[in-house]
C-alpha cells in the first residue's frame, strides 16, 4: 500500500463485490450497489478502465473466465461477515468497529444497521476517496471514519480515539478484521489484537 494513495486491494475487493450483481441468481450471495463506484481507476483487465458500463457490456467474458472465481470468493467472504453482523445485531448489538475497512459500504448497504454506529478504521487516503465517492449517499448507520496507519500507529491508542468519536466502552462491540492480517507485520498484528482488547 502506498502511503499517499488509496489502497489498490480495497479497490479490487469493492469491484468484485459490485460485480456480484451480474452473477446468475443462484450464485448471488451479496448485494453491494456501491462496489463498482470505487473501480473507476482500476486498470487490471485488458489495460482499460474497469467501470460499471464495461462490466455490463462484458458480462459474458468474465462469467466464463477465472475472474468469476474471484467474484464468487469475495462475495462469499462478505456474506459470512454480513451474517455475523446480522447475528450480533439480533442480540442487541449497536456498535461495530471495522479494522481495515477499505471501501466496505456496510453502513450504507445493510438496512439492519439503522440506528447503530459503524466505526471504520483505515489508512487516510483510502478514507478520503471513500468520503468523496459516497458524498450525498445517506447511510443506514452512523458512519464514523477514523484514519489509522496500522504499521506506524499501534492500536493500543485506538480505545481513546474511538471514545473521542462517541464509542461507548460499556456497550458490546463487534470488531471486524476482514482481509487485513495478511498485509500486517507480525508486530502490527500483535498490536492489533492487543488494541482490540482495550475497547
Amino acid at each position: 500500500m502506498r502511503e499517499d494513495r488509496p489502497s489498490f486491494t480495497a479497490r479490487w475487493v469493492a469491484a468484485m463485490r459490485g460485480l456480484a450483481a451480474f452473477l446468475p441468481e443462484p450464485l448471488r450471495l451479496t448485494d453491494d450497489p456501491y462496489g463498482l463506484r470505487f473501480a473507476g481507476r482500476l486498470r487490471a483487465l485488458r489495460g482499460g478502465a474497469f467501470v460499471e458500463r464495461w462490466a455490463r457490456r462484458s458480462t459474458r467474458f468474465w462469467l466464463s473466465s477465472r475472474l468469476l472465481r474471484s467474484i464468487v470468493y469475495w462475495q462469499l467472504r462478505s456474506r459470512v461477515v454480513d451474517d455475523a453482523v446480522a447475528a450480533f445485531l439480533g442480540e442487541g448489538g449497536r456498535q461495530i468497529v471495522i479494522l481495515g475497512a477499505g471501501f466496505d459500504c456496510r453502513a450504507w448497504r445493510l438496512d439492519t444497521l439503522a440506528g447503530r454506529t459503524v466505526f471504520e478504521i483505515d489508512h487516510g487516503p483510502t478514507q478520503a476517496e471513500k468520503r468523496a465517492v459516497m458524498a450525498g449517499e445517506r447511510p443506514f448507520a452512523r458512519s464514523v471514519l477514523v484514519p489509522w496507519d496500522f504499521e506506524r500507529r499501534p492500536l493500543h491508542g485506538l480505545a481513546a480515539e474511538l471514545a473521542s468519536h462517541g464509542h461507548d466502552a460499556s456497550a458490546p462491540t463487534m470488531t471486524i478484521l476482514e482481509g487485513v492480517s495478511m498485509f500486517l507485520s507480525p508486530e502490527a498484528m500483535e498490536a492489533t489484537f492487543e488494541g482490540v482488547g482495550g475497547y
